[in-house]
Formats: C-alpha cells, structure tokens, sequence
C-alpha cells in the first residue's frame, strides 16, 4: 500500500508554521460558523455540549489530510515532530527535473569529447588503409560517392524486391487457375 501511496501527489506546503497557520484559519472559520448556527437556531445554551465534538472534527479532519502533505519537500510524517525553527533551504520540486536535465547533459558532453579525442587519434591500424596521396577532401567526396552508390543500390534492390513478391504472387494465381482447368 505504501508503493502505490507514494504515486499520489501529496499537497505541497512550504513550512510547519504554514501547516499550523491553515489549521488555525480553518479551526476559527468552522467555530466562526458554528457560533453563526446555534445563534440563528437558538442553541446558545447547549454550545458548551458541541464544543468537545466540533474540536474532535477537526483535530480528525487534520489528521486525515496529514498523510497528504509534503512540507518542504519531506513527508508530514518525517517533519511534524521536527523543530521548524531552524533555518533549512525552501524546497522546489521544480529543481529536481533541471538538475537531472543538467546531469544527462554534463554526461552527453562527457562522452562527446570522449568520442572526439578518440576521433583525434587514429588508430595505427586505421592508417594502414588510409592512402596517404589522398588528400582529405579527395578521401570525404570518395567516401560520400560510394555511399550514394551504395544507398541508390539498396533502393534499387528494395524495388527488384517488390518486383520477384509481385510476380511471385501472379505465378501462384497462375498456378490455381491452371490446377482448376479440369483436363
């Protein structure tokens, strides 16, 4: 139950203090109401009997929302016996989604240079094949000729493909149609 509990969103308060301010607004809204309705039904001698179950409301209606509340980040849980006094950076769940950004970047750019300084340094195998008369850019326009060739082949052979499936497909027809001719 607490693996599913923690894929709910819990509401977000910055501090203790906010905590027990909302409690205590909300306490003298509801006794603010409570003492509007026993005025207009006439009940103001039976208030001392309701009081005892009007705390009891919310003291259970607080109770209930703890286990939905984060403050400053943490748990109610983890800080309602804490001293909120002391000095402790405000929490911003909007900060953990850029650290993470800024982390996958620092390793992107990590593994970049990683791959440039490998680029940099050419194997002594790799110079072996290299031809040395070729200039650079002789080397690059080869390269880019023979990989439009083999691209252009390789469409060329994806539509011979399609051609054999075609005809393969007609030759079966053919072959039913014969087969039905009763000699």
């Amino acid at each position: 139950m607490d693996e599913s509990r923690e894929e709910i969103p819990r509401i977000s308060i910055d501090s203790l203090r906010d905590w027990h301010r909302m409690k205590s607004n909300f306490s003298n809204a509801v006794f603010e109401l409570f003492d509007q309705r026993i005025r207009q039904n006439g009940l103001e001698s039976e208030r001392a009997s309701f009081l005892p179950h009007l705390q009891q409301f919310i003291d259970t209606t607080f109770e209930k929302a703890e286990p939905n509340v984060r403050i400053n980040g943490k748990n109610f849980e983890e800080v309602k016996d804490g001293d909120d006094d002391k000095e402790v950076e405000p929490f911003d769940e909007r900060r953990k989604r850029p650290q993470e950004v800024a982390t996958l970047l620092e390793n992107i750019f990590k593994a970049q240079e990683a791959i440039m300084g490998e680029l940099d340094e050419p194997a002594e195998e790799e110079e072996d094949h290299l031809d040395p008369s070729l200039p650079d850019e002789t080397m690059l326009a080869e390269t880019v000729d023979a990989f439009s060739n083999v691209v252009g082949l390789s469409e060329g052979l994806s539509q011979t493909v399609k051609t054999q499936r075609d005809r393969v497909g007609r030759l079966k027809e053919a072959e039913e149609e014969v087969n039905a001719i009763k000699p």
